[in-house]
């Protein structure tokens, strides 16, 4: 008798060839693109202790002959990408593990484009390649990158093509790359910004037509958050386009409460980004600062109001107590009692973006009230700056409560790690150095950049390291009084 341990789930022909199968019916999609048939998955209530007597006795009776094996094909470089494509972006819905791309198997079905298979291959390259320490100037990454870029060009030249959901989302996939393989900083992330601006045209090309499908609802909604969020850190205003706007509340007015909460804070992001650009380029006058606060003190409450009204799907629930007893546990920032559990990563993504975006519309009004406060003292103005501390304080504490449950998501968790990364910086530097909250952390961004091997990742660690935090807050620090 003999225990094997709990049986894989996969079908016959995945666990052959030792990839990841995604047990999909009525065909997983490793089986569909090899156009092979798929045999079916095994039951995980299969007994685990067999007798394999006749079996051992057939093996070491192999290994006494001299007879030749012949040994099973190697796994080919574009089995290897797909593997780990499948495993860390589109992750297993079922299982509660859905990964950025969760939508990629659905699209390489229906339209698997030169332009998508190759912005996958660069994705999947240039993830492997940080967890396994390789350059990001290997040559096969370059490479890719390259091939895909001038398959995406030519899929724009068509002007079927150039709006389909596989060109859309191969742009998509190449700011991902983008994100792996670019350091922190506008000139470093031109590339993001230029296919997050690229994207945001082909939105206003696809049309209405676009928000009819729930995939491409959520690809449209998706994206254009990400692009507000994008310009109010890096402070460049193209972002705002009519068309985007009255498309958004198009898609808000289909009665679905997801897409109406993502319409609600894309329109307050704007509002952010105008605010933050106004206050870089504003004279710091008494006059100007008090309408400055204003706007920032009606952001905050508009902030708090739209967290309020979400829905269930939204809610999430904290898990106290926890033991750190597995490896991944223990990467949970230090001194934390517990995590907080969302329904999924993607509703995860967007709470943490919020917070960012809460975080800097208090820092600002923390500024303000600080820098009139030079001018005058007034009971008011200092009620709101240090309200405004408490409120980051708070939203920090959430951010740093969101790690455990992007470790606790497996594979997927690692390659969300894209959408944790900013919220955390973001939280670090509104934090007062040095405090147990900035060394919490500055620990996680280490230890995340080590275990994905993210450039991006790495480098807002270092900045933290180092105190290069410039460019990212409003500039109020610098008025001369």
């Amino acid at each position: 008798m003999v225990y094997r341990g709990k049986p894989g789930l996969g079908c016959a022909l995945c666990r052959q060839r030792r990839l990841a199968c995604d047990r999909r019916r009525p065909s997983c999609l490793q089986c569909v693109r090899i156009r092979k048939e798929c045999t079916g998955y095994r039951d995980p209530e299969t007994l685990r202790i067999v007798d394999q007597t006749a079996e051992v006795s057939l093996k070491v009776q192999h290994r006494n002959q001299s007879s030749s094996r012949v040994s099973s094909p190697p796994i080919s470089l574009d089995d290897h990408v797909l593997s780990h494509i499948l495993n860390y972006w589109v992750g297993n819905q079922a299982q509660g593990a859905q990964g950025m791309v969760w939508y990629l198997p659905e699209l390489l079905r229906k339209d698997p484009s030169p332009a998508l298979r190759a912005s996958i291959t660069a994705l999947g390259l240039a993830s492997i390649s940080g967890q396994q320490a390789i350059p990001k100037s290997n040559r096969s990454i370059v490479a890719a990158y390259g091939k895909a870029l001038c398959a995406i060009n030519d899929a724009l030249r068509n002007p079927t093509t150039a709006i389909s959901d596989s060109t859309l989302t191969a742009v998509s996939v190449l700011s991902l790359f983008e994100m792996i393989t670019s350091k922190m900083g506008k000139n470093q992330m031109h590339g993001w910004m230029n296919h997050t601006l690229g994207a945001t045209r082909i939105l206003e090309l696809r049309g209405e037509e676009q928000l009819n499908s729930d995939l491409g609802r959520f690809l449209f909604q998706n994206l254009i958050v990400v692009n507000a969020v994008g310009a109010l850190i890096f402070r460049y205003s193209k972002h705002q386009s009519q068309k985007i706007e009255m498309l958004s509340e198009i898609a808000a007015s289909n009665q679905d409460e997801n897409s109406r909460a993502r319409h609600q804070f894309y329109i307050i992001a704007l509002r952010v980004n105008d605010l933050v650009i106004k206050i870089d380029h504003a004279e710091k006058t008494t006059e100007n600062l008090q309408s400055l606060l204003g706007e920032g003190l009606v952001l905050e409450a508009d902030l708090g109001s739209w967290a309020m009204s979400l829905g269930q799907n939204w809610h999430y629930t904290p898990i106290e107590g926890i033991s750190s007893p597995n490896h991944k546990d223990a990467m949970s920032p230090k001194g934390r009692n517990g995590y907080c559990k969302y329904h999924s990563l993607d509703i995860a993504g967007m709470w943490n973006l919020y917070r960012q975006t809460r975080i800097m519309v208090n820092e600002t009004t923390r500024s303000v009230s600080h820098c009139l406060l030079q001018f005058e003292w007034k009971y008011e103005w200092e009620y709101i700056m240090f309200q405004a501390i408490d409120t980051i304080d708070q939203l920090a504490d959430d951010i740093l409560d969101t790690v455990g449950f992007y470790l606790r998501s497996g594979p997927p968790g690692i390659g969300a790690v894209l959408r944790l990364q900013l919220p955390l910086f973001i939280a670090a530097i509104c934090t007062d150095k040095p405090s147990e909250r900035y060394t919490q952390i500055l620990e996680v961004l280490e230890t995340l950049a080590t275990v994905t091997g993210f450039e991006q990742t790495s480098s807002l660690a270092r900045r933290l390291r180092e105190g290069n935090i410039q460019g990212i807050l409003p500039q109020l620090s610098i008025i001369d009084l």
